[in-house]
């Protein structure tokens, strides 16, 4: 191959690769846009996709924009001391035992203790995603008296039944969709009959925790 060859070849290539190189910074330029176009959706635009997706899945509730954490000492030690107590005997799975079976199994149960207890959902827009509609789920205490929630997560690694999520900690958790208990068993049709508490919570070895 001559000098005038290769100066062909090693310009094309070079050119090939600049093409190429310009081409990937242009999808991941697109790929951030979106993702920051996405994260500033407004209250407006958040709810509007809400009530479009509950025509579509068919499962209705009331849409909060921001509760406030409850200042409630009393009922704040008197759930900890019922979280910290109880532990899964079940062992969490995706599609199986879920947050969608955790929230429902820890909310039923803290109902039967007396509280008022609903299901939060953070909604998935991915139309192309099995969860398309529904997002990640847990457990809210109302506090009755004095006003105010207590947002629970309930998908732990150490099977704790839940923990109490501060506003500061998890701001998202104190704005979501809250639903009725009874209505949740529409959300995964896929999934198993959804568990009583009695099936899937025991009482909490010593080595357990939040």
């Amino acid at each position: 191959m001559n000098a005038t060859h290769k100066t062909i070849v090693t310009t094309f290539v070079m050119s090939f690769m600049i093409c190429t190189l310009a081409l990937t910074l242009t999808l991941l330029m697109c790929q951030v846009s979106n993702a920051t176009t996405n994260q500033n959706v407004t209250w407006n635009d958040y709810k509007s996709m809400i009530e479009v997706t509950q025509v579509q899945t068919g499962v209705m509730g009331v849409i909060i924009e921001n509760a406030p954490m409850t200042s409630n000492t009393s009922l704040i030690n008197q759930i900890e001391k019922l979280l910290e107590n109880k532990t899964f005997a079940v062992n969490i799975e995706d599609n199986v035992f879920d947050c969608s079976e955790t929230s429902r199994s820890t909310a039923l149960y803290l109902t039967e203790m007396g509280f008022n207890v609903k299901i939060a959902n953070n909604l998935n827009f991915n139309t192309s995603s099995p969860y398309y509609g529904v997002g990640h789920c847990w457990a809210v205490v109302i506090d009755d008296q004095e006003g105010g929630v207590l947002a629970i997560e309930t998908r732990l690694k150490s099977k704790s039944i839940g923990r109490i999520m501060t506003k500061n900690e998890a701001p998202l958790y104190y704005t979501a969709w809250l639903i009725e208990p009874a209505e949740y068993n529409r959300i995964h049709q896929f999934e198993p009959p959804l568990p009583r508490p009695d099936q899937v919570i025991c009482d909490a070895p010593a080595a357990a925790g939040a």
